[in-house]
């Protein structure tokens, strides 16, 4: 670790996204649990949640309906420039239709 501090967030009900950072950061850990629809888990190079449509994903996973993913990225990160945003969409990857289905939760420093 870089020796930053992490702020930890997780959303408190099911939701379609997670504003982990709304300024340039790393991403270091992610956290995602899909409910009964499948969808994409997308991390987002911004400051704030985007609109329904067309995006720009730095990168995707694909998680299925009822599954989850955990990752951390401890040693080089996931640099964003504007803020680390992460969405849960049922369309994907380059497009985000918000499925407030999951949960969300994550470190970025």
């Amino acid at each position: 670790m870089q020796g930053k501090s992490l702020i930890p967030k997780a959303t408190k009900v099911a939701s379609s996204a997670l504003v982990l950072k709304a300024q340039g950061g790393v991403l270091r850990s992610l956290n995602v649990v899909a409910g009964a629809s499948a969808g994409f888990a997308m991390l987002i190079d911004a400051a704030a949640e985007p609109a329904n449509g067309a995006v720009t994903p730095k990168r995707v996973w694909p998680i299925a309906a009822n599954g989850s993913l955990d990752t951390k990225f401890q040693e080089v990160g996931l640099q964003c420039r504007d803020g680390v945003v992460i969405v849960f969409s049922t369309t994907g990857p380059f497009t985000y239709t918000a499925s407030a289905t999951a949960f969300i939760a994550g470190e970025a420093e």
